[in-house]
């Protein structure tokens, strides 16, 4: 009995551990079949990787084709570039050899210019200095002109005023302006009235510039003619054909010679060919119109 129930125990712990033995077997083998499954879906990752790294190698190959195609391309290409490149590089220099004989050129232009500009400036300066020396030459020519024809005209005037006495509105004495010349009297009173600030300069400088000043008296009895009072100025202004800016200048210098002087001062206008429009212009400005006859035919042969 003994031996029996010792089997049976033993057989029961055989048993009991071939159960649990079986069930470590089924979970081994599940997971085995986990594994199996995970294998499985690795191995299909993979089969995915390596598919598409078989692509892309490939795409690799085909790039890698075409690209030693275009190195060969370009290793052909080089020579035909170096020759291109060698001509361009002599053509270029051609160029600049051109360019450098062409400057020479211009610069060689340049200084010819230069000499011919520089000469032309001698000679332009040479031109105007004559010019110039013409110009004083005949303006010389001209003033001495104008003095023989003014002298002469403004003699006649003097002449004509002195002989005729004939104004009933002064009697002349003598004159402190000869012709063509600035009188010391003149520059006496216009300084002076300068001085004592009855004109300006510049009225002055206006007085200098009448052409004829004739001191003479009013008419009236002989006892009176020494007074000062009665003392006057005629400011004549003489043109061979007087206009109105004879009258006007005659009337503009005789107030201010007057200005100057306290003297009274009779402004006219002499000349030869006298509009008688200007008449009434003359009498409006208070302005005396002294017509000159003209030369006769031996005065002008004699000129």
């Amino acid at each position: 009995m003994t031996d029996t129930a010792a089997r049976v125990t033993q057989l029961e712990a055989g048993y009991s551990q071939l159960f649990q033995n079986q069930n470590s077997l089924a979970q081994t083998m599940a997971a085995v079949q986990q594994t199996q499954a995970q294998l499985l879906q690795d191995q299909q990752a993979a089969s995915r990787i390596i598919a598409n790294l078989v692509e892309k190698q490939q795409q690799m190959n085909q790039e890698s084709h075409l690209l030693t195609q275009a190195i060969e391309r370009i290793l052909q290409a080089i020579p035909d570039l170096r020759q291109d490149l060698k001509q361009e590089i002599g053509q270029l220099e051609t160029t600049m050899t051109n360019m450098h004989h062409e400057q020479q050129k211009t610069n060689s232009y340049l200084e010819a210019l230069s000499h011919t500009q520089t000469k032309m400036q001698a000679h332009l300066e040479a031109a105007q200095a004559e010019q110039k020396q013409t110009n004083s030459h005949l303006a010389q020519m001209h003033r001495q002109m104008g003095r023989l024809n003014g002298s002469d005209f403004e003699r006649r005037i003097i002449r004509d005023t002195r002989t005729k006495s004939s104004t009933n509105w002064v009697v002349p004495d003598r004159l402190i302006s000869e012709p063509n010349e600035i009188p010391a009297d003149l520059v006496r009173l216009a300084q002076e009235a300068v001085e004592q600030e009855k004109i300006t300069a510049e009225e002055a400088a206006l007085i200098r510039a009448v052409d004829l000043v004739v001191v003479g008296h009013r008419t009236g009895p002989p006892s009176q003619t020494e007074l000062p009072e009665n003392r006057r100025y005629v400011v004549i202004e003489a043109s061979v054909t007087p206009d109105i800016d004879d009258v006007t200048r005659a009337q503009e210098r005789a107030q201010l010679l007057h200005q100057a002087t306290g003297i009274q001062c009779i402004p006219a206008v002499a000349g030869e060919s006298i509009d008688p429009a200007l008449d009434e212009q003359a009498a409006e400005l208070g302005v005396q119109l002294l017509r000159l006859p003209g030369k006769t035919k031996a005065q002008k042969d004699e000129a």
